[in-house]
């Protein structure tokens, strides 16, 4: 039984890291937020198995966030910055998104929960979490004259993340 749930943990561990980055924007308070979520998940967690156990392990990394109160990082220094080329313009942009849409956003797009499995892990409505992806659609492309090629963010299954906030972690 343990060593099915440590497999598991073990897969999920780069997903729940980028979750975490998606949610601090730093890569020291993502690790420690990854590192103490674990333990929680190791103890309740258990007889969870497959896409429960991964909803139940989002579901943590994102309630010892709230709990352990890091301010949400949103800089107003990116806006003096020069604008990026390519992918970075993904980057700052979705670095410039509120929490919550970046949550939203990382959730459906890059993990590919459905709306409702984001609405639970969020503990919020399914309609909350499908505005605020509607949100982010609209304020990433709205200052660029072409569409933003949002597959960019869509994870390869066999190789895992691909550009998406999991490449910066």
């Amino acid at each position: 039984m343990c060593c099915g749930l440590k497999r598991a943990l073990l897969t999920l561990l780069p997903s729940l890291r980028a979750y975490a980055f998606c949610l601090t924007l730093d890569r020291w308070h993502a690790d420690a937020l990854v590192h103490s979520s674990l333990v929680e998940i190791w103890s309740k967690h258990q007889g969870e198995r497959g896409h429960a156990l991964k909803i139940a392990a989002f579901s943590v990394v994102r309630h010892q966030f709230l709990r352990q109160g890091i301010v949400d990082p949103i800089s107003p220094t990116l806006g003096g910055q020069r604008v990026p080329e390519g992918e970075d313009v993904f980057r700052t942009r979705f670095m410039r998104l509120p929490r919550t849409a970046r949550e939203a956003l990382s959730l459906t797009e890059v993990w590919g929960f459905t709306m409702g499995q984001a609405a639970e892990i969020c503990g919020c409505d399914q309609e909350t979490i499908g505005r605020r992806v509607t949100m982010v659609y609209r304020d990433l492309t709205s200052q660029i004259s072409r569409p933003f090629p949002f597959d960019l963010i869509k994870i390869n299954r066999s190789r895992g993340p691909g550009v998406s906030c999991a490449a910066w972690v």
